[in-house]
């Protein structure tokens, strides 16, 4: 139903405005209140918890329903936000913010369920490509505003504004988002035997990992993009426009491209053309000297246009092989964030004992790379335009 589409875009935009305010800047919050540049490892543990979450939604769901866990999970992240506004613990902070992480990771694959259950194959690009559109639109304006607040208060007005945002989507949930196919059958099965399902979808297995390496990529950025910046000088201010702007790519090209891949072209040629791309581009940060605000911007902005089509183009890709009623793979394909941003975590405090940040762009950019070879090899999907004149 439309209206039901129209309050998931809704809630996508509030929920891509209230995570892209802390998005940015959480790597900074952990390294004030530790005295350590090197944070993977706060990571590292959140994501450990939502990946072990993650496996097992499916049980959950089918106990408790699609909607209630979504309710589950924003008051999850209300409440954790309270606690870092009343604490005056360091540690206790840092523990908060990796539990805001963790029902967050939870939220946006609840937000995914839901979605998929309104979606039709054959407009499944568009449909994604709209939400994601939406959620951008959101997102873009956090890192500026962040970036703002900083610069006049300090984290407890980030903080603050995200609980107020977070509540609103609460109420909007519980009001407009009632019973959302709770009834719907959901199969039991066990998390062996889940993974032997999707180790036999060949064509799963390969998104799957393309997905990790893009979600590598985001983890890799959101940990150490911002701490590199900042140290090499440039300003609060500065950072927040030019992460405004490299996140432009995911409001104009995530709809075009969907729409592209649901009419005419499929999903496989433009995964391997923006892999490339991206790879490329990441790995052009090594060798930047520069300081000046629009050759980092535009740097940015073109590892952005790469991530920003793999984005939509793997989730059209994936979505086109399951149904509503796989709630089991969309869960087993949303731990590709966890596992991302795990091994972004675990790589990263390796190589940071002989690597510098600068460093981290080389490896972050190989890792990219190597998601061209599973890209190659996917079954491409048919756009209506190939159905129409294959026979």
């Amino acid at each position: 139903p439309k209206s039901k589409l129209a309050m998931i875009y809704a809630l996508g935009a509030l929920i891509g405005f209230s995570q892209s305010l802390l998005t940015y800047v959480a790597a900074t919050f952990f390294t004030e209140k530790v005295g350590s540049d090197d944070v993977g490892v706060y990571y590292f543990i959140a994501y450990v918890v939502v990946l072990i979450i993650l496996i097992n939604l499916h049980k959950l769901t089918r106990t408790w329903g699609k909607s209630n866990i979504l309710r589950l999970a924003i008051s999850g992240e209300i409440f954790m936000m309270g606690v870092m506004l009343a604490s005056i613990s360091p540690w206790l902070s840092v523990l908060a913010l990796m539990g805001y992480f963790i029902f967050d990771g939870l939220m946006a694959v609840s937000m995914d369920v839901i979605l998929e259950s309104y979606s039709r194959d054959s407009s499944s690009g568009r449909i994604r490509g709209v939400y994601l559109t939406i959620c951008n639109c959101g997102f873009i304006l956090g890192p500026k505003l962040s970036s703002w607040l900083l610069g006049k208060f300090d984290f407890s007005a980030i903080f603050l504004l995200v609980l107020f945002i977070k509540s609103i989507v609460l109420l909007l949930v519980i009001f407009g988002l009632k019973q959302v196919n709770n009834g719907q059958p959901i199969p039991r099965i066990t998390v062996p035997e889940l993974l032997s399902r999707a180790w036999k979808r060949k064509s799963i297995i390969k998104i799957y990992y393309i997905s990790c390496a893009l979600e590598f990529f985001y983890g890799m950025m959101v940990m150490y993009s911002t701490l590199y910046l900042i140290n090499s000088g440039i300003s609060w201010d500065n950072v927040g426009s030019i992460l405004m702007i490299m996140l432009l790519p995911f409001v104009f090209f995530e709809y075009p491209l969907g729409w592209l891949a649901d009419k005419y072209w499929g999903e496989k040629e433009m995964l391997v053309f923006f892999l490339v791309w991206q790879a490329i581009a990441t790995i052009g940060l090594y060798f930047i000297s520069s300081t000046a605000l629009w050759v980092w911007a535009l740097a940015m902005l073109l590892t952005r246009v790469g991530a920003a089509a793999v984005q939509v183009l793997r989730d059209s890709y994936f979505y086109k092989r399951i149904d509503g009623a796989d709630v089991d793979l969309i869960d087993f394909f949303r731990t590709a964030a966890p596992v991302g941003y795990i091994a972004a975590a675990v790589f990263s405090a390796i190589l940071l004992r002989w690597l510098g940040l600068r460093e981290m762009f080389l490896v972050n950019g190989l890792v990219v790379f190597s998601a061209v070879i599973p890209a190659i090899r996917l079954k491409d999907n048919l756009s209506e335009y190939e159905r129409n004149h294959s026979a």
